[in-house]
């Protein structure tokens, strides 16, 4: 599960940003033990529509891209 916390209290991983385009990112996470895993919307149940990281990142996958606005 992914959530917001202040930059004070931030424990591995570290979390990224990632550009795919002029307004749509890849949100990752960057663990020395882990490697990196990428924001991801769930789309089957249970679960669906929940925020999980994964291993499994894809520059062409619509659930690893979110518009920043």
């Amino acid at each position: 599960m992914a959530a917001q916390r202040p930059c004070a209290e931030a424990a591995l991983p570290h979390v990224f940003l990632e550009p795919l385009s002029a307004d749509v990112v890849q949100i990752q996470w960057h663990h020395p033990k882990f490697s990196i895993g990428c924001l991801t919307v769930l789309l089957d149940e249970p679960g669906r529509d929940l925020l999980e990281p994964r291993e499994d990142c894809a520059d062409h996958d619509q659930a690893q891209q979110f518009r920043i606005e």
